[in-house]
């Protein structure tokens, strides 16, 4: 017999969902949130967390949710081993303090709704804004003299799906000297990304460009030089030929935001559309304005 109402058998629907003193606490909730609260089944409970809430009201609502189902069952215990009658103001007051410090210890933001601003007071929740969007200035920076950059790029739609990879090379005047792109076939964007710094470096070292900047999209890329293991296996004898390479060489390599790299991402999108490899050595009409941009100095612009 359910201890807490003394009228069912205690089952785990009717001690959490269906006991008069629990509806007691979900309706209160619901006169909290002004939301019906769906109590049929376990499963259904939890689907008002999945309103629309903002960020840090959801994780609100979820830890009302939590404490509620936890006091439910301390009650219960308290009363069968302890003969301890739960006290509903009592009980509220413990999950107000609970969910309080849950949502003030979140890093997670509030939005503008008036309903999600009332429920977070009501807990004595402190509001956090979001925070205003960053505007960052991304430019291109040409290699020191005697040195060549190419900036690299790889893609996949699906993931894998069908992929290419490119790459642009241009002196320290920022002069376009070629270019490539590669269609791939079906592979993910890892292999994409790590295919286009690997034709770079062999096409580098078969035309004598010894003194190699490396800029790419990717942080994973970069991350590569210093942790092979993240390689694909299918080009790790082909990475370890191209690492001997750079060996003999003056290199180094360098994280880009993407949009710094308009070039290469955009030559890359072309590459989707060959049957295998081509260079250039004449520059492609798609990435001649950016080319230019580049040369010049003009920056591009990254919203945080």
């Amino acid at each position: 017999m359910c201890c807490l109402c003394n009228k069912d058998s205690e089952t785990t629907n009717h001690l959490f969902l269906e006991c008069q003193f629990s509806l007691a606490l979900w309706n209160w909730l619901a006169a909290i949130i002004n939301h019906r609260i769906d109590v049929s089944s376990l499963s259904t409970l939890w689907q008002v967390t999945s309103g629309n809430w903002n960020p840090q009201c959801k994780i609100t609502i979820t830890a009302v949710v939590i404490y509620i189902l936890n006091y439910i069952w301390l009650s219960r215990n308290n009363l069968r081993f302890k003969n301890i009658k739960p006290n509903f103001n009592s009980i509220t007051s413990l999950i107000i303090a609970n969910v309080s410090l849950v949502g003030n210890c979140s890093r997670l933001t509030a939005g503008s709704s008036i309903t999600d601003f009332e429920i977070l007071k009501f807990f004595k929740i402190e509001i956090h804004q979001s925070r205003p969007a960053k505007i960052v200035e991304v430019l291109w920076s040409p290699p020191l003299n005697g040195w060549y950059k190419c900036n690299t790029d790889g893609t996949s739609k699906g993931n894998p799906g069908p992929a290419a990879c490119a790459g642009v090379f241009r002196n320290y005047k920022g002069e376009f000297l070629g270019c490539f792109a590669k269609n791939l076939g079906i592979v993910n964007a890892l292999f994409a990304e790590i295919m286009g710094v690997i034709i770079a470096i062999e096409c580098a070292f078969e035309k004598n460009w010894k003194q190699l900047w490396l800029e790419c999209d990717s942080k994973l890329v970069v991350l590569a030089f210093k942790s092979p293991h993240v390689i694909p296996w299918q080009l790790k004898n082909r990475w370890l030929n191209c690492i001997t390479k750079i060996k003999n060489m003056s290199f180094c390599i360098s994280h880009i935001y993407r949009e710094g790299n308009h070039c290469a991402d955009k030559l890359v999108s072309f590459g989707l559309a060959l049957n295998d490899y081509a260079w250039w050595n004449i520059s492609p009409i798609i990435i001649r304005d950016d080319l230019d941009r580049n040369r010049l100095g003009l920056p591009f612009f990254r919203i945080c």
